[in-house]
């Protein structure tokens, strides 16, 4: 043992409570303590002293030597620290967007979605070029044309002619143009389509009702021919002399036969009956409808009456009374058996109903009122369509 780590020893067992001296070696001889022994007792502390500190230094310092080694192997496992960790991968002029960023410009659909590296990703559809449709900003998405399956769809209003045969393009209810042809010949005899009327129009001479009749007679009688059938030669409703025939005996007439008497009719011994009676024979105008209203004898000698649309032959043909009779005759306005229900061509809301007030082929204004169908379709004021 050194003289160094001597003196610590006997200075550390020498001391005792603070503030008091301990026992000197005087002391110890005086409490009959032997030195020798002292020095023995003196050792086996120098002993244990030096194998704790040893031990525990050593186990400490072999702590830290584990703990040294293990923070060389975590370093040994770390990623290369030259990596900038805070760059942004997919930062690399993709066209990135935010969540919730879908939107429509015009017909382009723009959606906001992920791609394969997990990027939002700004991706854009071209609808009327891929889909032939538009771009609804409610989704968003691409939808088909509001006005796709339009029969024969066409770009603008109007009309022109292609030769005889007018071609309109109008709105349908839904707001859809389309286009409708017009054969006008077909329409009335002789009509052609005229570029220069306006609206342009198919237009035509009033014709000659009594002209190329098949069924022209030419003196006003009555016979029978046989005993069954009836023959008349009478003016119709428009002057022209024509014949009709009437067989009398039928299913509903098994003894009806061709009378040859005074009055040369179908005789079946009934009495008249029916609703169409009347009393006075004659001719009217009918001043709230326009017709013609007839009151004469049938085949069997009945009096009765029928009524007359003197528009059926030619749209020229009006009820009008000349010399003292009412008939049918032939004007010059083409317009004159269409019903005055509206005088301003456009569009409006009747209820829930669309009114059109629009020109026909010859330019006569009418109005077609349509439903919008229900089922919580109504006429929308705001574009005068069905929505």
């Amino acid at each position: 043992m050194s003289a160094r780590l001597a003196f610590v020893l006997a200075l550390a067992l020498g001391c005792g409570d603070a503030g008091r001296a301990g026992p000197g070696p005087a002391d110890l001889g005086d409490a009959g303590m032997d030195p020798g022994d002292a020095g023995v007792d003196l050792g086996d502390a120098g002993r244990d002293l030096g194998v704790d500190a040893g031990l525990d230094l050593g186990a400490d310092a072999g702590d830290l030597g584990v703990d040294a080694g293990d923070l060389g192997m975590e370093d040994a496992g770390l990623p290369d620290l030259g990596v900038d960790l805070g760059a942004d991968p997919c930062d690399d002029g993709r066209p990135l967007c935010a969540m919730g960023s879908s939107r429509c410009e015009g017909d382009t659909l723009i959606v906001c979605v992920e791609d394969e590296d997990r990027c939002l990703v700004e991706f854009r559809t071209d609808c009327a070029a891929t889909e032939g449709g538009t771009c609804d900003p409610a989704g968003p998405r691409c939808v088909d044309p509001p006005c796709a399956g339009v029969p024969a769809p066409c770009a603008l209003p109007g009309r022109r002619c292609d030769g005889d045969v007018l071609v309109e393009c109008a709105a349908l209810p839904s707001g859809c143009l389309t286009e409708t042809r017009f054969d006008c010949p077909r329409l009335e005899d002789g009509a052609v389509c005229d570029p220069t009327a306006t609206p342009v129009s198919c237009v035509a001479t009033p014709p000659d009702p009594c002209a190329g009749r098949p069924d022209a007679c030419p003196v006003e009688s009555r016979s029978c021919d046989g005993t069954a059938e009836l023959v008349i030669c009478a003016a119709d409703v428009y002057g022209c002399l024509v014949e009709t025939r009437t067989v009398c005996r039928t299913g509903d007439n098994p003894d009806a036969f061709c009378d040859t008497g005074t009055l040369v009719f179908c005789s079946d011994g009934e009495a008249c009956a029916g609703p169409d009676l009347c009393t006075v024979p004659g001719t009217r105008c009918d001043a709230v409808t326009g017709e013609l209203v007839v009151c004469e004898p049938d085949p069997y000698d009945c009096l009765r009456e029928r009524r007359i649309d003197c528009g059926f032959l030619t749209r020229f043909g009006v009820c009008s009374r000349g010399g003292g009779v009412s008939g049918c005759a032939v004007g010059t306005d083409e317009c004159a058996n269409v019903e005055v229900d509206c005088r301003t061509e456009g569009r409006s809301c009747i209820g829930a109903d669309l009114g059109i007030c629009a020109p026909d082929a010859f330019g006569c204004l009418e109005l077609e009122v349509v439903s919008c169908g229900g089922g919580g379709r109504a006429c929308d004021p705001a574009t005068t369509s069905c929505r």
